[in-house]
């Protein structure tokens, strides 16, 4: 199969503003080496006590077909499950086993286009998942997720959604054979760090299609497709409403959200049921209180609060300020400013303003001499 670029898609569908199909097609992430082992996040959901079941399916008996039983096999092009089991398996997974991050499904914006449904629900703004259902069945013909994965915290992320997922999918694997499965597509290689730019494998298995890509540096995409479902820019741009080849739902969803003018936004995202602890931050630097409310899968918005009492870059208050909270609740941080402008103001002022210059006073001229006045 060939890979996907942009000159096929620009090509496969109607003119117009396709930045957001980059992510998928051309796929995404800026220098991503993720040296993981199979451990940490991802044995939480690989580690579930599930019944044994191999990875790659073993190679057939060679036997004679008749006719008839080659007319019994039918193409596969959906996952087996509907979009509404999909997401309500995934979700509980999810939160059960990776409760810290806000990676929770919830069908943001769908949009039909043929006998397909398809919606992007961006957890961050650097993570996201894309599923395709059809109408009529609703039954899910593949989903997407893709990464910008820019440190070690948006890896993490990206990799708990696809445990997830994969515990969706392949409900009966034992932990041994989760990891096989990765380790097929190149993932956690037992010989160095893995190259997630460079990546470029997929396997079949139970019907279904698994493959994971990257572009040199500009981007990377887990999928997982009913065995027949393409993705395929050329073929697109030789039926372009062929029903069973994602790529075109992918390209159509962009084009229909461009035109919508509409920009997917983490912080709209609805609260999760779940609650973790909220820490309190305040006295910590903005970044540093940020980068910890997000570790913990909260949301954050920063409002500057002049103030010349708290050093400039320090949380001032927090609101919540602390307790339980909801994962992916929003947690407003006021941050002073102004301090050391003031400051500075001051100073100058001081430099500025004119020098008033004392002298003793001569007690000579002044003062009568003692014992000198006026006659009796």
């Amino acid at each position: 199969m060939r890979g996907c670029n942009l000159s096929d898609l620009r090509s496969c569908g109607e003119q117009g503003d396709i930045m957001i199909a980059k992510k998928y097609v051309a796929l995404i992430c800026c220098g991503l080496f993720l040296a993981v082992g199979f451990g940490t996040s991802m044995a939480l959901v690989l580690s579930r006590p599930v019944a044994q079941a191999p990875v790659q399916e073993e190679t057939p008996k060679v036997a004679e077909k008749t006719p008839k039983q080659e007319e019994t096999q039918h193409p596969v092009y959906d996952l087996g499950m509907t979009e509404e089991s999909f997401r309500n398996r995934y979700n509980q997974v999810a939160a059960e086993n990776f409760p810290q991050y806000p990676i929770q499904l919830q069908q943001v914006r769908p949009y039909t286009f043929g006998h397909t449904v398809t919606y992007e629900d961006p957890f961050t703004d650097r993570l996201s998942m894309m599923v395709c259902r059809y109408q009529d069945t609703n039954l899910v013909k593949g989903i997407l997720i893709s990464s910008h994965a820019a440190d070690e915290l948006d890896g993490t992320q990206f990799l708990s959604v696809i445990a997830s997922a994969l515990a969706v999918t392949e409900p009966s694997f034992t932990p041994k054979e989760r990891g096989e499965l990765l380790k097929n597509l190149g993932m956690f290689s037992d010989d160095g760090p893995t190259d997630y730019t460079r990546i470029n494998r997929s396997i079949e298995h139970n019907g279904k299609r698994y493959f994971i890509r990257g572009n040199n540096g500009n981007g990377v995409l887990f999928g997982v497709l009913g065995k027949d479902v393409l993705l395929d820019p050329a073929a697109a741009k030789v039926d372009p409403i062929d029903d069973h080849n994602i790529i075109i739902d992918v390209v159509n969803y962009a084009i229909w959200l461009s035109k919508q003018q509409a920009t997917v936004s983490p912080a709209k995202r609805e609260p999760s049921s779940a609650t973790i602890n909220l820490p309190r931050v305040v006295g910590m630097t903005a970044d540093a209180a940020s980068a910890l409310l997000k570790s913990k899968g909260f949301q954050v918005l920063v409002e500057s609060v002049y103030s010349v009492y708290t050093d400039d870059g320090i949380v001032m208050d927090q609101s919540p300020s602390s307790g339980n909270a909801p994962i992916g609740l929003q947690v407003v941080l006021k941050v002073a400013y102004g301090k050391a402008a003031a400051q500075a103001r001051s100073v100058m002022q001081e430099r500025e303003s004119p020098q008033i210059v004392t002298h003793p006073v001569n007690q000579s001229e002044t003062a009568p001499t003692p014992g000198r006045g006026r006659g009796r």
